[in-house]
């Protein structure tokens, strides 16, 4: 990690910056509206797929979830 100072940087930093954004999303401030967009149980894309179409249809799949979440708050 020498070599790379910043990647070992965020990983040192990572769950702080998790933890922080999580607080943010469950606790917004009063003028900011979040919605919140999670896979269903059928979403078969883990940390390590590498298959292009499980990828692909994860990545659908949430293109989707976005256009219907805008749908409804337009």
């Amino acid at each position: 990690m020498s070599n790379t100072p910043q990647l070992a940087e965020a990983m040192i930093k990572r769950a702080e910056q998790y933890n922080q954004t999580m607080a943010f999303i469950n606790h917004p401030p009063k003028d900011c509206t979040i919605n919140v967009i999670t896979p269903d149980k059928s979403f078969a894309v883990g940390r390590l797929t590498t298959n292009k179409e499980k990828l692909e249809a994860g990545y659908q799949m949430g293109l989707k979830a976005a256009r219907d979440i805008v749908q409804q708050n337009s």
